[in-house]
């Protein structure tokens, strides 16, 4: 049996929140860096919960991604790269009939790819 980090499971967790709005309250005053040890934000779960978070709370911030050979990108770039890289194309009905869709569904399958796992022994 195996157990997951769900995302959005912990991005509606209090402590979570709270240090969500300690982040966006510090970016109003300074400039923040989040840093990680992954080459691609895209493996960063920085990218695929706390910016995902950031930008749909405040959709207003300016979020910039370095990558490997120093050049940027913004988030939104990134959350394209996201869609090309799960191949998702729109559809006519349903929920990838959207950006936001296409977007959320990018997302989900990240996270899950992602997402800390622990195998959990059977006694």
């Amino acid at each position: 049996m195996d157990s997951q980090a769900k995302y959005k499971l912990i991005a509606r967790l209090p402590l979570f929140q709270a240090g969500l709005q300690r982040v966006i309250a510090g970016a109003e005053h300074y400039k923040l860096a989040l840093m990680c040890a992954e080459a691609d934000p895209l493996s960063c779960h920085r990218a695929i919960l706390v910016c995902r978070e950031i930008s749909k709370t405040r959709p207003d911030m300016r979020i910039i991604h370095i990558l490997p050979d120093g050049s940027t990108e913004s988030h939104e770039e990134a959350e394209q790269r996201l869609i090309k890289l799960h191949g998702l194309e729109p559809e006519l009905f349903g929920s990838l009939s959207s950006e936001t869709g296409l977007i959320e569904e990018a997302y989900y399958r990240q996270a899950e790819k992602i997402g800390f796992r622990k195998s959990l022994v059977e006694i």
